[in-house]
């Protein structure tokens, strides 16, 4: 893996190569399964599926924040939008028409502590923005990931509580394992952040 140097400042995205937005013709089995395997890691066994993945290519409704090379990731994030009336949206924001959620935001460790969190969730940030829609991220309870709830207060996400098992029901229903909990179900809490937008 080609690791950027710690010295590395980054205070701009054009600093980063390559930050994209990634599309089906930058796509290639090597990205795929450096991601798959990160998510693996991160979060348990089939969390996130290739055809999951794959589905932030080519649905319009989603987007793929991508900073890499063309044989492995460095980060990633994966944003959805939604209609209103999906059962996805909180309660918080179910009068708006359509609603923006942060799923998944992966920092590969060995890019750790270099900003690119930041940049992809800036990025990400933009994308709901221009559509002029709120957005809301559950933001898993595990002690190795609270960098992102300060980025996400810093772009005006409002802690709403916690979510008792949010992916209890999903766990059992696709058969995915928690890195925590082990096989499912999954018993893990999230805080719910909301941008009114």
């Amino acid at each position: 893996m080609e690791t950027l140097s710690k010295d590395t400042r980054i205070a701009a995205e054009e600093q980063i190569t390559p930050l994209k937005v990634m599309t089906l013709k930058d796509w290639n089995a090597d990205i795929e399964r450096s991601i798959l395997a990160e998510a693996e890691r991160s979060f348990g066994a089939s969390y996130l599926t290739a055809p999951q993945l794959r589905s932030y290519l080519v649905d319009p409704d989603k987007r793929m924040i991508y900073i890499g090379n063309e044989w492995s990731f460095h980060a990633i994030s994966l944003l959805t939008i939604h209609e209103k009336g999906d059962a996805a949206i909180p309660e918080e924001l179910k009068d708006a028409k359509r609603v923006g959620q942060r799923k998944i935001t992966i920092v590969h460790p060995d890019q750790s502590g270099l900003g690119l969190c930041r940049v992809v969730v800036e990025k990400g940030e933009r994308w709901f923005e221009d559509f002029k829609i709120p957005s809301f991220s559950l933001h898993w309870e595990n002690a190795s990931n609270g960098g992102l709830s300060m980025l996400l207060e810093a772009h005006d996400y409002e802690p709403q509580g916690l979510v008792s098992k949010p992916w209890f029901e999903d766990s059992l229903k696709r058969q995915f394992s928690c890195v925590v909990c082990g096989n499912p179900p999954c018993n893990c809490d999230a805080t719910l952040y909301v941008r009114r937008g």
